[in-house]
């Protein structure tokens, strides 16, 4: 088949096809993005390829039914917590393509599964252990070792398996040409991603979607959070902190209903429960007024709304009558407001909190 029958007609690209420099020119005849994804590109690299172009990119916002259907189906799968304004509308943008110019085929929008046997909630073992005192260990899932395994013999080896076994089912130089090549055939439209979460979503839909250097996935996943301390399920996707014990414990856990309508976990061997952020050092002493930045320790702590005050307001009102009399609303540097008397605009003021979450580097 010829090289261009074997594009792509519509593409969407992320952030992650620029940066990992994809050959967009040649897997589609038409590239599509928004213009946020070109903003939060930083790497200059990447910002001198984006103005020399050998293609043309076409930019274009989607509708806000768009954004509501993809935002659903993300909450449906687990993904919404992993996703970003940008790559929602990355999704709704590739969603409302597959709906323009190919109404004929077939998209996933509900992803909810079926009602669940298993009541979802907090491990039944664990409400069996406070009725006992002390500490409770849980049952352990591994086989005690004794020592004395089991020895497998030679007689159990059966030796007719190796004369049976042929070349039959082998790829080998003679009978390369004799193999039948398996070609998917190209999708019309389709969204170019390296996110992971982004691919699981399009998976789940059935839209079509292409990787960058082997980074695709092959099988959608559901994801839930589960508590590592109470064993609470929620299926919501957005919690911090345990709705059942308070804690924030709550990790993310792939999941799959089966045919019966129970629900299996797909739980790691050795994982990581709690982290050690804040063991260490003492937190800092909780400080009042609008610029306070304490560490968030509950789910009903309340936060300041840091409001622009009435003052600031004013002075960026250009109809205002007494403009002259005040400020320019185009001022570069601030030098009246409560927050510049009182120090916060001014670097190094404070010693670090060590408990903070300490910066990676820009991102790309």
């Amino acid at each position: 088949m010829p090289a261009e029958d074997r594009r792509i007609g519509h593409l969407v690209v992320d952030s992650g096809g620029f940066i990992k420099n994809a050959p967009i020119e040649r897997l589609c005849a038409n590239a599509y993005t928004i213009p946020e994804v070109v903003s939060e590109i930083r790497d200059k690299q990447t910002k001198a390829r984006l103005k020399i172009l050998p293609y043309e990119l076409k930019f274009k916002d989607p509708s806000q039914e768009s954004i509501k259907k993809v935002s659903e189906a993300a909450a449906d799968s687990g993904d919404i917590a992993s996703l970003s304004a940008v790559d929602i509308k990355v999704l709704a943008l590739t969603y409302q393509l597959s709906k323009e110019l190919a109404p004929e085929k077939e998209i996933k929008e509900d992803l909810k599964n079926v009602e669940t046997k298993e009541q979802i909630g907090a491990d039944p073992a664990v409400d069996e252990a406070k009725k006992i005192r002390g500490f409770y260990e849980g049952e352990s899932s591994e086989e005690e070792d004794d020592g004395e395994g089991e020895w497998s013999t030679p007689d159990n080896v059966d030796d007719d398996d190796s004369d049976e076994n042929d070349d039959s089912d082998w790829i080998t130089p003679f009978n390369i040409d004799d193999v039948p090549e398996e070609v998917e055939e190209p999708e019309f439209v389709a969204c170019l991603t390296t996110d992971f979460a982004m691919q699981n979503v399009l998976l789940k839909m059935k839209i079509g979607m292409i990787g960058v250097e082997g980074r695709k996935i092959k099988n959608a996943r559901k994801y839930i959070l589960r508590c590592t301390g109470c064993k609470f399920i929620d299926k919501t996707s957005t919690k911090v902190f345990c709705p059942a014990c308070g804690h924030k414990t709550m990790r993310r856990v792939a999941c799959e209903v089966l045919d019966d309508g129970t629900l299996k976990l797909f739980l790691a061997k050795n994982p990581k429960c709690l982290k050690s952020r804040g063991t260490v050092f003492n937190l800092t002493k909780p400080v009042g007024g609008k610029y306070a930045k304490n560490p968030i320790l509950t789910d009903m702590q309340p936060m300041p709304q840091q409001r622009v005050s009435k003052k600031t307001m004013m002075r960026n009102n250009v109809m205002a009558s007494d403009l002259d009399a005040m400020e320019s609303p185009f001022h570069f540097n601030d030098t009246e407001s409560k927050g510049y008397r009182l120090g916060f605009t001014q670097r190094n003021r404070h010693f670090k909190n060590p408990n903070a979450a300490r910066p990676k580097g820009k991102k790309k």
